[in-house]
């Protein structure tokens, strides 16, 4: 079960097919454009005759308005965090995330027209200083990092990287390792912006979670290497985009945890040393 969902395994009696089910529990209009962006964008990957041979997604079966949920094919394997958490060899981590840029890749290379394009990067600006502005004189870190991102804002803001239509919510999580190969699920194409997007939020996932992975002592250099370098892209341009963006992702989480906890929160350690990282990628990165 996750914070707006939940799943299970359904076996057919009469043929002895395996589906999965998912449905998003919460009543009201937003869960229900939720559910049906993510079933619609399965359809239209699974629909797409020229799509990229390395995006796999599951097939769609059957959508219920009324209950907010929908049915696909089941995937027999392991999540990638599950995997990267269960292996201790270094080299398979890195491989794991190579394999994430990969699929990533062939999902912002799916040729798709009719979507918008979401907000510039002075507008995401000026919402996350909004949303961070208690935490500025209460961290060095966070004021150390809105600095960086308003300094970097007219290089990024001119960098010339082609829009793509962006997963929404990716993550190791959202990545299953099957014999056949990686698949991606829980994608949700609404519009258009930098891939940079998806990758930060990727390589932000994996700052705040490599505690979990033992095996995997490393920096934030070393993470962008891996990643841009699968993904085919390792300009400086793409860069200092990833990272810009893993700042306001990171930021987020931060400013998320002031709305939830109030004005008494204190910075927790992992968002330290995310935050760390990025403003020295050389470091080691495990918190």
């Amino acid at each position: 079960m996750r914070l707006n969902s939940c799943a299970a395994v359904a076996h057919c009696r009469a043929c002895g097919g395996v589906q999965f089910l998912k449905r998003y529990y919460r009543s009201g209009a937003a869960s229900q454009r939720t559910c049906v962006n993510e079933f619609a964008t399965l359809e239209r990957i699974f629909l797409t005759t020229d799509k990229p041979p390395a995006l796999r997604m599951p097939r769609p079966y059957l959508y219920c308005a009324g209950k907010r949920a929908f049915s696909m094919q089941y995937l027999a394997g392991d999540t990638l965090d599950a995997k990267m958490q269960q292996c201790g060899d270094a080299a398979l981590v890195e491989q794991c995330i190579a394999e994430s840029a990969k699929w990533l890749r062939a999902l912002h290379d799916l040729p798709v027209t009719g979507l918008s394009a979401g907000r510039d990067y002075p507008a995401m600006f000026a919402r996350i200083e909004a949303d961070c502005s208690a935490w500025r004189s209460e961290s060095a870190l966070v004021a150390q990092a809105l600095d960086a991102m308003r300094a970097a804002l007219p290089l990024v803001s001119e960098s010339g990287i082609q829009p793509a239509p962006l997963h929404g919510d990716f993550k190791p999580a959202n990545l299953i390792w099957t014999e056949a190969g990686v698949y991606g699920i829980d994608a949700s194409i609404r519009n258009v912006n930098p891939g940079a997007m998806d990758i930060a939020q990727y390589l932000s996932d994996l700052l705040l979670t490599l505690r979990r992975y033992p095996a995997h002592a490393t920096s934030l250099d070393r993470l962008l290497d891996v990643f841009l370098a699968a993904y085919g892209d390792t300009s400086e341009a793409q860069r200092r985009a990833v990272m810009w963006w893993m700042s306001y992702s990171v930021l987020a989480a931060v400013a998320g945890k002031r709305r939830r906890f109030g004005r008494g929160a204190a910075l927790d350690p992992k968002f330290g040393c995310a935050l760390g990282a990025l403003a020295d990628p050389a470091r080691d990165a495990t918190w």
